[in-house]
């Protein structure tokens, strides 16, 4: 198996739960992804499932004041 690396210089007021949907996109289908707390936001989780292949898995670890959706999908909340 390969892998596919993304990179992007952004603006200095973006933040990486910002432009991680775009780069998502541009590498299409992903077996999985795997990030920092940075990238712990609704519209990361988002854009990862719909490029994620079946049996794939979303690995980015929690921010500090993060909370349990009570559903199964991400909760569109501030955290």
């Amino acid at each position: 198996m390969g892998s596919s690396w993304q990179i992007a210089l952004s603006e200095y007021q973006q933040n990486d739960g910002e432009i991680a949907p775009n780069l998502i996109h541009q590498v299409g289908r992903i077996d999985s992804i795997t990030a920092d707390k940075a990238y712990d936001q609704s519209r990361v989780y988002e854009a990862a499932n719909d490029a994620l292949k079946d049996r794939g898995q979303i690995n980015i670890h929690p921010r500090a004041n993060a909370v349990i959706s009570a559903t199964d999908e991400a909760a569109l909340t501030p955290r």
